[in-house]
């Protein structure tokens, strides 16, 4: 930061402080004030949901690699895959292993073309700019405010320089112009921005919804054929409940020898 950069941050720290006590009169813009607040809650809502997208890729890839794991893990319980359950294991881990490697790509590249990578550049593009377009209006504000001051003093405490007053009064033009500018810009763009919102991140939403439910279609569609290599296939779940089902299991691993002997 240049001398003069350095010398102008520290004048608008103090100058802060003094609109802060009521040293310094601030100039106020109710419309401003409403549309920024419009545009900081539609900013923390995109950048919610670009966090979540990030998040819901991330998820993708853990619970099909969780898949593969226990898949080859319930695969290795069968010394023969004709023994039992064998075979619908070893069919489990290799549809598990397509699922990961191939489904879960196709989703993963699909997701980051159409959600992710876009969502990720407007979430962006908008915090960067809209909030740098903010920062320099608070600062232009705080300079008009205080030239304002300024002019306001030598006018009721004239100085005995006869041109110091209209080279502040000129100042002051200048720096009103600059803020009003922005203050303008901000005040048109906010609104097209919140206007236009659903037209930019409809098709992220649409390819979200469609790609989440293709991948888990294929993969549903997969397993199915697994399903049909299981011996207890013909067990209606439906009407014996996950209660049954486990208080079953449980009775028959009650007459192994190992836990008859820990009774």
């Amino acid at each position: 930061m240049s001398w003069a950069g350095f010398k102008k941050a520290i004048n608008r720290g103090i100058g802060q402080i003094q609109v802060s006590a009521g040293l310094v009169e601030k100039t106020t813009d109710p419309v401003y004030d409403a549309e920024e607040k419009r545009f900081k809650s539609f900013e923390a809502r995109l950048l919610k949901f670009q966090k979540e997208a990030k998040s819901n890729l991330d998820s993708m890839r853990a619970v099909t690699l969780t898949q593969r794991t226990i898949a080859e893990a319930c695969e290795a319980l069968y010394d023969d895959p004709s023994q039992g359950n064998g075979y619908a294991a070893l069919k489990y881990k290799e549809v598990s292993t397509k699922i990961d490697e191939e489904g879960r790509k196709e989703f993963d590249d699909a997701y980051r073309v159409t959600v992710y990578e876009p969502v990720t550049t407007l979430s962006n593009s908008v915090s960067n700019e809209f909030n740098a377009c903010m920062d320099k209006r608070r600062k232009k504000l705080l300079d008009y405010d205080l030239q304002k001051a300024k002019v306001r003093k030598l006018v009721e405490k004239p100085s005995g320089d006869a041109g110091k007053l209209p080279r502040n009064e000129a100042k002051l033009t200048a720096v009103r112009t600059h803020y009003e500018s922005l203050n303008t810009l901000l005040i048109t763009d906010i609104p097209n921005l919140l206007s236009q919102r659903h037209e930019i991140l409809d098709p992220s939403v649409e390819a979200l919804i469609k790609a989440n439910l293709q991948f888990w279609r294929a993969g549903a569609a997969r397993l199915r054929e697994v399903e049909k290599k299981a011996t207890g296939s013909d067990l209606d779940l439906g009407n014996l409940g996950k209660e049954g089902v486990v208080e079953e299991a449980l009775e028959q691993m009650k007459e192994l020898t190992i836990c008859k002997g820990a009774a």
